[in-house]
């Protein structure tokens, strides 16, 4: 048995040792792919929270816009009210002034 190792001693050594270096190799591989998958889970955490904020703010966004547009209606409702009662006062004076020369019109006839 002594000789059988003396003589193969470095065929030994090179299967031992290859033999660690595919173990090696094995494991490496392992780690490479628990890191990848680490990296991707970081990355999708930090783009949902990245959305989160996003749809908050466009959430917020549209809240104020809502909050702008209500008081643009009410502003110009208010306004038509006011200037149709300024066009009816203008027009009923009109109306008057008209009717009142008509009458006189008629008297004079």
């Amino acid at each position: 048995m002594e000789k059988f190792i003396s003589d193969n001693i470095m065929a030994i050594i090179s299967i031992v040792f290859g033999a660690g270096g595919f173990f090696d190799a094995y494991r490496q591989r392992k780690k490479n792919q628990a890191d990848a998958l680490e990296a991707m889970q970081r990355a999708y955490d930090k783009y949902v929270d990245d959305s989160v904020a996003r749809y908050d703010e466009l959430r917020k966004e549209i809240v104020e816009l809502k909050k702008s547009h209500k008081e643009e209606i009410t502003s110009l409702k208010e306004a038509h009210k006011h200037e149709m009662q300024e066009l009816k006062q203008e027009w009923s004076e009109k109306y008057n002034a008209l009717k009142s020369s008509f009458e006189n019109y008629k008297k004079r006839k």
